[in-house]
């Protein structure tokens, strides 16, 4: 039996709250490694004669879109299949697995 479309979405700003986590989460796995690296050796960016608006667009490009982009796969995937209850902990727990096991392996020194 089909489920009502409205049982199956979460509360009201559940899908900011998930892009507020993902941009948590990728901010620590993806652009903190990313711009610590680039802050460490600034003559990439003057070695391709980078001016202020390319290195905005390198930090806009390194924090937001990411963040942005498994936000939408995640809402078209859910547009596709929903979830029965989007707020489970298990099915949370499930998702931000992978981006911790990032996290992990981006601060791990070697």
């Amino acid at each position: 039996m089909p489920r009502d479309v409205d049982e199956v979405k979460g509360p009201p700003g559940a899908g900011l709250w998930t892009l507020a986590e993902l941009f948590a989460l990728t901010g620590l796995a993806i652009a903190q490694p990313v711009l610590e690296v680039t802050g460490r050796s600034p003559d990439l960016f003057l070695l391709r004669r980078a001016d202020r608006l390319d290195i905005l667009a390198l930090v806009v490009g390194v924090t937001v879109l990411p963040a942005l982009g498994i936000w939408v796969v995640e809402a078209l995937a859910a547009a596709v299949a929903p979830l029965p209850d989007p707020g489970s902990a298990r099915l949370r727990a499930a998702r931000l697995h992978p981006s911790w096991v990032l996290v992990l392996l981006g601060t791990a020194r070697v």
